[in-house]
């Protein structure tokens, strides 16, 4: 995975597999995530780590780019825990058939108002504790 900010503070993210990180201070961007103003994945991006967004304050949306996808796999959930500025998700190219865990993955996020599920696979997760805990969403599709 390579990774780059722009003078706009938006955090591109090329292919390839994110390291697993334990907790958000791992990621390579930690340093300046209290910055970032979005986050736009340019290419096929495999997340394992679940907490490589957690608590990018300023972040308002996070882009998948056309032709790019996000693959999902093990506990990977792609949080967005304590993201309190994120008003925009569109989850139409995130691939979460070998996810297991989306545990806290909304957690905080109280500009988020509206969130499409329904491109999710849920078939293998077994952990989806406190996914919607302290929303701002006012609508939820999970068809």
């Amino acid at each position: 995975m390579q990774w780059r900010v722009d003078s706009a503070c938006v955090l591109h993210l090329t292919g390839g597999t994110t390291p697993y990180w334990h907790t958000y201070t791992g990621a390579p961007w930690y340093s300046i995530s209290r910055t970032l103003a979005g986050v736009s994945v340019e290419g096929n991006l495999t997340i394992t780590s679940p907490a490589m967004f957690d608590n990018c304050l300023y972040v308002t949306s996070f882009t998948v780019q056309p032709g790019a996808h996000i693959n999902l796999v093990n506990q990977g959930g792609v949080r967005m825990f304590g993201d309190t500025g994120l008003t925009t998700l569109d989850l139409s190219n995130f691939n979460t058939t070998n996810a297991t865990g989306m545990s806290y993955m909304f957690f905080d996020c109280f500009a988020l108002a509206t969130l499409d599920l329904s491109p999710l696979d849920t078939t293998n997760v077994t952990d989806m504790s406190g996914m919607f805990n302290n929303t701002g969403l006012a609508t939820l599709n999970l068809s």
